[in-house]
């Protein structure tokens, strides 16, 4: 799945969005903490509003490369959904085009339905990274 964002700020100020978790955190709809494990590795605490939004939690890497202003993030979601993200920036006049990469995988019929989550959401966050001071 293939998303695209333009935001009205310079690709540095997305990639520090992307890549620092405290901002990111702060701009995302449904992940409300992100526990530093080293390395890049995180423990993601997420509530999905979906039903009883319970929370969860799951192991996430973040590898940003600055030079490019590209992230990958990668994530596996109770064992059982494998979650890959491509985040590339690019400037443009009105400010930066994101270009995102996303392939979920499983053995249970969930991608399908993911993407319709990872499309609104992700909507809300570049919209909350937009709006952010």
């Amino acid at each position: 799945m293939q998303l695209h964002f333009t935001i009205s700020k310079p690709p540095s100020e997305v990639f520090a969005h992307l890549t620092d978790m405290t901002r990111f955190v702060a701009a995302h709809p449904v992940i409300y903490r992100a526990d530093a494990l080293g390395d890049g590795r995180y423990r993601i605490h997420e509530r999905m509003p979906i039903g009883l939004p319970l929370p969860f939690t799951y192991p996430a890497t973040v590898t940003p490369d600055a030079p490019t202003h590209s992230v990958r993030m990668d994530a596996t979601v109770f064992g059982l959904v494998r979650i890959e993200m491509r985040f590339q920036l690019s400037a443009t006049a009105q400010g930066t085009l994101v270009r995102e990469d996303v392939a979920i995988t499983s053995r249970l019929p969930v991608p399908a339905v993911l993407e319709g989550v990872f499309r609104e959401q992700h909507a809300r966050l570049f919209a909350a990274i937009e709006q952010a001071a």
